[in-house]
């Protein structure tokens, strides 16, 4: 699935200066290349791990950019517990928490054959209990189209573009103001957190 984005490229042309940072859950795939095209855009992220923060490590790919400036890791979890699949779902929800808005890349369906759930699913919809907005890769954009990206579509998703990511999110969150009937001050830019969710 490594067609989907360039998150690099994403985030350099989201632009670090708009104040996005990215919050994910550290795990291999979508978690790992958001947090890195954040940070390789000199932006700033967030890791929320599914283990204690004692047995926190960082990754290779994030030592080029890894500083105590630009990211910071936190658990709700014991210093020392260890990995548990209870314990990541767990996780997923408290990142909904921590976000303003989530962005879906690729989803299997909410339960597989075996009847195992999926995170990324449950991810996307305990956003949408706490009414967050859900944003969803469109899956006719990619050459084999995530099941649960349809699904979450359906239960009211907003379907994303790959070619036009950057502008949809750029429209929702900075919609271009009317012209005012008398003069007004700019608000202050505050912070985004956007939530990044799915696999490789």
């Amino acid at each position: 699935m490594g067609e989907i984005l360039d998150f690099g490229l994403v985030f350099e042309n989201l632009g670090y200066k708009s104040g996005y940072n990215v919050v994910s859950g550290y795990a291999k795939g979508i978690d790992t290349a958001t947090h890195c095209g954040a940070l390789q855009a000199e932006g700033t992220t967030t890791l929320v791990l599914s283990l204690g923060i004692l047995n926190f490590e960082a990754r290779k790919e994030f030592k080029p950019w890894f500083t105590a400036t630009n990211t910071l890791v936190l658990s709700q979890f014991a210093p020392n517990a260890g990995w548990f699949a209870r314990q990541a779902m767990a996780r997923n929800e408290l990142v909904c928490r921590l976000a303003q808005a989530v962005i879906v890349i690729a989803s299997g369906p909410e339960r597989d054959d075996r009847g195992r759930m999926s995170g990324t699913f449950a991810a996307a919809k305990s956003a949408f209990q706490l009414g967050l907005p859900v944003f969803v890769i469109s899956p006719q954009a990619l050459s084999q189209p995530p099941i649960g990206n349809a699904h979450l579509l359906e239960l009211g998703g907003i379907e994303l573009f790959p070619d036009r990511t950057t502008q949809q999110l750029q429209d929702f969150f900075h919609p271009t103001p009317t012209a005012p009937t008398s003069p007004t001050l700019s608000p202050p830019t505050q912070q985004l957190e956007l939530s990044f969710a799915g696999w490789l």
